[in-house]
């Protein structure tokens, strides 16, 4: 269905909106490898409405790769905080000490040696080239793969192998040598704004006299999308135990969601759809159940007491309904062969700890910390690890 291109002219009609449609972006300031990287790492499924204030403060906290590298990790994920997919910080950060340890602070400037970082791959790989030094190299993320897969009316589904080549190939065959980077900035921004996801705005396209979609009237049916999952409802507790003026809470494991991150005892109550009819009866079973686990995994006498706040959230598959409790320990000493590292914080402490969306919302509600302090918590949905 692929519409024959010719490639001066689709470049210069390229170039030509570019010169008046291009996005301004704190990260565009200044496209020096480093930053490229920290941008690119952020936008990965998260918007850039969301990315915005968080870039700014993840490079005034650390500007140079140098420091980023000699950071703790919890310092790191705590500046990433509200952002989710938290393994995308904690890559970041591994590639910063391997580029410090291994490279000399030397940035590679291979398409090769950039996907050896960790975290990295094609496309952040291709984003680097291109942005940061300027070389031909091909871009398929989520707006120039919408893009392109109208262009050339891709119908077969757009994750498989035979899309993904053609895409690729596609990207690689009309980079141009000169100026390739605000090339394809000016693609990404025309498949953000022009070739949005429902409701193209086809008048507006320069490229539409290209577009094998339009040519079809098959806009609202390419990419082809794999469909969504179905969420699982979950019903989740949590509980903060305050023991002389400190709280009680744990660093979550590998494996488990928001791994590395510190919350406060959480347990899942029920799964799938447990059709409450009565709330009041699900809660005393609930609160029995919540004081069990509780007190199998930290062995503390503590006395639960009432439900303090509800939130909703998802986590990839998952959509939570999610009941905040306190409680108060009659001693502190934790167990020593627990399979959780817990500790006991103050109010303070609590406030440095990386932790997630709702796990800082509820400390926030229990501690009374100014919500000025913490890092700003855009909706983001669903929150993830």
């Amino acid at each position: 269905m692929t519409t024959a291109i010719d490639l001066s002219k689709f470049r210069q009609s390229v170039k030509r909106w570019a010169s008046k449609n291009l996005r301004d972006f704190a990260w565009r300031q200044n496209q020096e490898p480093y930053k490229v990287l920290v941008s690119e790492v952020m936008l990965q499924q998260t918007t850039v409405a969301a990315v915005g204030p968080y870039f700014t403060r993840f490079i005034d906290q650390f500007p140079t790769v140098m420091s980023l590298a000699e950071a703790d990790e919890a310092v790191v994920l705590r500046a990433w905080e509200g952002l989710g997919y938290y393994s995308r910080a904690k890559n970041l950060h591994k590639a910063a000490k391997f580029i410090t340890t291994q490279l000399g602070g030397v940035f590679p400037k291979t398409l090769n040696g950039l996907c050896e970082l960790p975290g990295v791959g094609r496309y952040t790989a291709g984003a680097v080239m291109s942005f940061a030094y300027n070389q031909a190299a091909p871009i398929v993320e989520a707006n120039t793969q919408r893009l392109y897969a109208r262009l050339l009316g891709i119908t077969e589904p757009i994750n498989s192998r035979v899309a993904q080549a053609a895409l690729w190939q596609f990207a690689e065959q009309i980079v141009p040598a000169k100026d390739p980077g605000r090339f394809n900035l000016a693609l990404m921004d025309m498949g953000a704004i022009v070739c949005t996801v429902k409701k193209p705005h086809c008048d507006e396209c320069p490229l539409i006299s290209y577009c094998a979609a339009a040519n079809h009237h098959l806009q609202s049916t390419i990419p082809n999308l794999p469909p969504k999952p179905l969420m699982t409802p979950l019903l989740d507790a949590t509980v903060a135990v305050k023991c002389r003026g400190k709280w009680l809470v744990r660093k979550r494991l590998p494996g488990e969601h928001w791994a590395g991150l510190w919350d406060f005892a959480r347990y899942t109550l029920a799964e799938g759809n447990p059709g409450i009819a009565n709330i009041s009866l699900a809660e005393h079973s609930g609160r029995r159940t919540l004081a069990e686990r509780l007190q199998a995994d930290t062995q503390l006498k503590s006395e639960l007491q009432d439900r303090v706040m509800v939130m909703k959230h998802g986590v990839t598959r998952y959509k939570i309904e999610l009941w905040c409790y306190t409680a108060k320990a009659t001693n502190c000493k934790l167990p020593a062969n627990s399979p959780y590292e817990w500790i006991w914080v103050t109010t303070k402490e609590l406030g440095e700890l990386p932790m997630s969306v709702t796990g800082r919302k509820f400390a926030i509600k229990l501690s009374g910390l100014d919500s000025d302090r913490q890092p700003l918590l855009p909706g983001i949905a669903p929150e993830n690890e």
